[in-house]
């Protein structure tokens, strides 16, 4: 398999699995929430933290990944993500555009500056 077509496939995968775990995560504390537990005596789970963090870091991936693989453009994506993102359209195009080609070029002209 080629380089390019790796990319892709991980490219691709990354977010899918994300969005399933985090989705999976959500049913599964649900569920145990359904379950009477008061017969073990432990402190019960503040789920409203746990939905706001969990939609924050979804909401906030096209970022995350650009910001990890030193996009030269995470400074707009983040900008696109954050005014856009609460489109379906306007976070696809934050996400794929955190996945283009980084230019190193650039990155390492910034590290040059500072």
């Amino acid at each position: 398999m080629s380089t390019q077509k790796k990319i892709l496939v991980w490219g691709l995968a990354v977010p899918v699995i994300a969005v399933a775990a985090t989705v999976g995560i959500v049913f599964f504390v649900s569920y145990i929430q359904s379950i009477d537990f008061s017969w073990i005596h432990f402190p019960s789970i503040d789920t409203g933290w746990f939905y706001i963090i969990t939609a924050a870091g979804v909401y906030l991936m096209p970022y995350l990944i650009a910001d990890l693989r030193e996009h030269h453009n995470k400074g707009a994506i983040f900008v696109l993500n954050l005014l856009l993102g609460w489109t379906a359209i306007g976070w696809v195009i934050a996400l794929v555009w955190a996945f283009t080609a980084v230019r190193k070029d650039l990155v390492q002209e910034q590290f040059k500056k500072q």
